[in-house]
C-alpha cells in the first residue's frame, strides 16, 4: 500500500481518452473504480477501470482494439457477469469488461461513492 497519489485522476483520465479512441462508441461506459478513485485513501498503486460494453463475450468486437491499444486479457470468468479483466502494463491498470445489465458493475460504483463521500467508512476501509 502507498499513500494516496494526486496524479492518479490523470492517469486514468489518459487511459481513459486511450480506451475511447480504440473502441468509440463499444464503450457504452468508462469509470476509475478501486482504491485510486478514492481521494485521500492509501492504495496499491494500480488503476482499476470499469469498462461497458454491450456485450462482453462478444470478444471480437472490443479485445483486438483493447490489445492493440496495450492491453492484455488476463481473465475470463463468463460464469461471473461475463467478467473479463485486461492488464495495462505501463501505468499499471486492470481493466475489468462488463455488460450494461451487470450488478456487479453497478456495485463497484456505489461502493466508490460510498467511500468518496462516508469518511468513517473510507478510513475502516484502508485499514484492511
Amino acid at each position: 500500500m502507498v499513500k494516496y497519489n494526486n496524479n492518479w485522476p490523470s492517469i486514468f483520465q489518459t487511459e481513459k481518452e486511450k480506451i475511447q479512441q480504440a473502441l468509440g462508441s463499444t464503450a457504452l461506459k468508462i469509470e476509475h473504480i478501486g482504491s485510486t478513485a478514492v481521494t485521500g485513501l492509501m492504495s496499491k498503486p494500480i488503476i482499476d477501470i470499469l469498462l461497458v460494453v454491450p456485450h462482453p463475450s462478444a470478444e471480437a468486437s472490443y479485445a483486438l482494439q483493447l490489445q492493440q491499444a496495450g492491453y492484455i486479457l488476463r481473465i475470463r470468468e463468463p460464469e461471473f457477469q461475463e467478467h473479463r479483466m485486461f492488464l495495462g502494463i505501463d501505468p499499471a491498470v486492470h481493466l475489468h469488461v462488463y455488460g450494461p445489465g451487470s450488478q456487479e458493475a453497478k456495485d463497484l460504483i456505489l461502493f466508490r461513492d460510498w467511500l468518496r463521500k462516508n469518511d468513517t467508512d473510507r478510513l475502516k476501509y484502508q485499514e484492511f
